[in-house]
């Protein structure tokens, strides 16, 4: 059976990530002129993932990348590279881009600026109540 791959990046605030200087969003992600997808052909699905913590009411979005095929570290490298070509950009000083199975088991840990790898922080302790997540399409393969 295939693992599910994917690329994520937090995108919450136009610092963490943006798109031309623009918020990521279906419409600034659809004024690319050139679209991860359309350049690897191992993206299968591209949406955010919005996360509601209902003790803060603060909702966290990440930007994730269904890969169809597993990938190497230097494919990683090459896509976060094309990324950065096509306009995305990260005003933090520690942007962090990682590919994971489906188990969010980190495959690699990467500074999305430096395009350097970074160390794995200690998970943090999950807090109860639960989150809740919806989830919005910008891309889904046919």
């Amino acid at each position: 059976m295939l693992n599910i791959m994917k690329i994520r990046i937090y995108c919450t605030s136009i610092k963490e990530l943006q798109i031309n200087n623009e918020k990521i969003n279906l419409e600034t992600y659809n004024k690319l002129n050139k679209k991860p997808e359309d350049l690897f052909e191992y993206i299968s699905k591209v949406h955010i993932l919005h996360k509601k913590k209902p003790s803060t009411n603060f909702t966290t979005k990440t930007l994730v990348f269904t890969c169809n095929t597993n990938i190497t570290e230097e494919e990683f490298i090459n896509f976060i590279k094309m990324l950065q070509i096509i306009g995305f950009k990260s005003l933090n000083k520690k942007p962090i881009i990682q590919y994971i199975n489906d188990e969010e088991i980190i495959i690699f840990n990467y500074n999305f600026n430096k395009i350097k790898p970074e160390k794995l922080e200690e998970p943090k302790e999950q807090s109860k109540p639960k989150p809740l997540y919806k989830q919005q399409n910008l891309y889904i393969k046919c």
